[in-house]
């Protein structure tokens, strides 16, 4: 099924409008880029696919990075509170 959006026919679960660009990549870039296109309906999909799974991947980065800051600035009596709650939930979800 399509919908009409500023007069443009998308695909119905079309995430966002494209906007053209040029750039220029180096030759191993660009190599790369096409090997990857392969396995996507283009070369423009693979890119898009590869900026998003990069900015994902720097999401996770942040959140495992403030977990970490988290649990490196609680004091050890913090963290024995921590231990005893993790044990606690271990001990009810394991006999389930």
């Amino acid at each position: 099924m399509t919908i009409r959006k500023n007069n443009r026919r998308l695909r119905r679960g079309a995430r966002t409008a494209k906007s053209k660009r040029t750039f220029s990549l180096s030759a191993a870039s660009l190599t790369y880029l096409e090997a990857l296109a392969k396995n996507y309906r283009s070369t423009s999909e693979a890119l898009d696919i590869l900026i998003r799974e990069r900015q994902e991947a720097a999401q996770r980065e942040r959140i495992s990075a403030s977990i970490r800051n988290y649990y490196d600035s609680i004091n050890e009596e913090e963290r024995d509170e921590n231990r005893a709650w993790g044990a606690f939930v271990h001990s009810h979800l394991s006999s389930e």
